[in-house]
Parts: C-alpha cells; sequence; structure tokens
C-alpha cells in the first residue's frame, strides 16, 4: 500500500511520527471559524502575511491543483536548553525551514517516480494550518496554549509534511484532549497572550515581538528572552515525555558560549558568520541587539554599520 511505505520510509528517514490527511472537506468548519475570528481580532498584529495567505490556509487547491491528501511529519528539536542566553529551543538547531524542505523534497521525488502524482512541501513555508492538520492526522490535539501536543512527544518539535494530488487513506483524527482541567500554560505566561479558545493574542506574546516584531522599541517585559519564548511549553506536564535532544537537528555549539556582550559587539559580517543556516537569521543583528539592550533596560540604539 502505498500508505504503510510512506509512513515506513518516513520513519527511517528518522521523523517521529507521521499522520495522513484527507483534503476533501478541509479545513473543519469550527478550525476555520476559529482562524478568521484570531484574524478578525487582530491578534496576528502586524504580520500581514496571515492575511495574505488567508484563502490558501482555507483552500489547498491554491497552493497545489488538484491536492487531495495531505502528509503530516513532526520532528523533535530537543528539550535540553544551553546557554547564557534565553533562546527558544528551536533556535537553536540548524533552520528547520532548510532541513525539511532538503528532506522532504528528496522524499517527494522518491513518491513521484514511484506512485505519480504531484506534490508540495511545506514546513511554516506556505499558507497551511499545520496544527489543524496535525490533529486532522492523529498526530496530537491543539492545547491550551495553541500548539500541537503529542502524546507521545510533547510539543517540543517541529512541523513539516507535503500536499499531494494522490487518494491516500486518512488517518484517524485525534479526538482526545489531554489538556484536562491544567492552566499551567495560561497561568503561566507572563504577558497574558494565551487567551479561551486556545489562541494567542500576538500582541502581547513574547516571541512575536523578539522575532516578527521590526520596529525600534519592544513594549512589554520580554522576561529575559532573547529570541523567542518557551515559558508555555516548559511548564506543560507533556513535555516530561519530550526527548532530551534530537537525533536530526542536534543543538549547535555557538548557543553554548554566546554572551549578550558578543551580539552587543557584533557587526553584520559577523552576525552572518554566527548565525548564518539558523533560526535567528529572522531577526536580523539589528532585532537581535534590540532584544538585547531591552533585557539589560536600555533603550533601542541603532548599529553603527551594516544594519
Amino acid at each position: 500500500m502505498m500508505e504503510s511505505w510512506i509512513k515506513r520510509r518516513l520513519l527511517e528517514m528518522g521523523f517521529d511520527d507521521v499522520g495522513i490527511v484527507s483534503l476533501e472537506n478541509f479545513p473543519p468548519e469550527e478550525d476555520k471559524r476559529v482562524f478568521l475570528n484570531w484574524l478578525e481580532k487582530g491578534y496576528h498584529a502586524d504580520m500581514e502575511y496571515m492575511e495574505r495567505g488567508k484563502d490558501a490556509r482555507l483552500n489547498p487547491n491554491l497552493l497545489l491543483e488538484g491536492a487531495r491528501s495531505a502528509v503530516v511529519v513532526i520532528l523533535s528539536y530537543g528539550s535540553k536548553r544551553v546557554g547564557k542566553l534565553k533562546f527558544a529551543r528551536y533556535s537553536t538547531r540548524k533552520d528547520y525551514h532548510r532541513f525539511f524542505k532538503k528532506a522532504l523534497g528528496k522524499f517527494v521525488k522518491e513518491c513521484k517516480e514511484k506512485f505519480g502524482g504531484e506534490y508540495r512541501v511545506f514546513s511554516d513555508s506556505l499558507p497551511v494550518l499545520e496544527r489543524s492538520l496535525g490533529r486532522l492526522a492523529g498526530i496530537g490535539w491543539i492545547g491550551k496554549n495553541s500548539m500541537l501536543i503529542s502524546p507521545k512527544f510533547g510539543s517540543y518539535f517541529l512541523i513539516g509534511g507535503f500536499l499531494t494530488t494522490l487518494n491516500l487513506k486518512p488517518d484517524q483524527p485525534f479526538i482526545y484532549d489531554f489538556c484536562g482541567r491544567c492552566n499551567r500554560c495560561v497561568n503561566s505566561c507572563p504577558t497574558g497572550a494565551i487567551l479561551e479558545g486556545r489562541i494567542i493574542d500576538s500582541r502581547k506574546c513574547i516571541s512575536y515581538w523578539t522575532i516578527e516584531y521590526k520596529g525600534d522599541n519592544i513594549p512589554i517585559d520580554t522576561k529575559g528572552w532573547v529570541f523567542g519564548c518557551d515559558i508555555c511549553q516548559e511548564v506543560c506536564p507533556w513535555n516530561r515525555k519530550a526527548p532530551e535532544e534530537s537525533k536530526l537537528l542536534p543543538i549547535l555549539k555557538v548557543f553554548e558560549e554566546i554572551d549578550a556582550n558578543d551580539i552587543l559587539s557584533m557587526d553584520e559580517e559577523k552576525f552572518k558568520k554566527t548565525f548564518s543556516g539558523t533560526p535567528i537569521m529572522r531577526a536580523k543583528l539589528k532585532g537581535l541587539r534590540r532584544n538585547v539592550l531591552k533585557i539589560a533596560g536600555a533603550g533601542f540604539e541603532p548599529a553603527t554599520s551594516g544594519l
């Protein structure tokens, strides 16, 4: 069967879990309602790409004509955090966009030779409702912190996959909610960014301000985070099951050693040499320096050159 071959090969490649979704009625009405309400309330802050990609998120055929199925994979990046500075765990590994694109790109070529069909890879790189796909693929449930949580791997993982015109037999959706009465993530968020309905108000989220925001001054207390934030995952009981380290995305040595002075003294050339190939490039040197100065209680001062 195509499905068993696809799953076996992806697991052999090192991915932690795999599931298949039919796109016939995707997304479900409830997921569609939640997403549109999130946009309408302005919870996406100034991330205009969320609005621009709205139609494609609600209709995968705009991304791949004739798409009938989605294959979803997850890859743990590990619960271990190192170093003097607080970087979100995923950011201290190689850039997952590149990893998924290369690994899944190679895989879908193999699929096309074997089964025919058309394919399009996604890894937070296309306007796709990835967490909704993950739940429908049977990988886990969407927790109160809006993260996809796996009962086997917690939530310290990356989501990727591909759309295909192949008509694959779907897996059963994950129907359980193992958050129960637990509200640790909600209560632990220092800025109150986690709202009822399992949604995030990006305008209050430390990750948004330290990664996506391009302005000079951050108006909230970032609690010492230089890039991203893991607080709502650190307190989640399900992350006791998360692997400590990733099989395919080990921690990069630079994050074990770098300190605030290193960042503040960088020029553009040193920044690229240090962080090229990592998610940190998204913040750029200007944003990373701003974040460090925020932690130090200083106002933002533009770098002298190369910005």
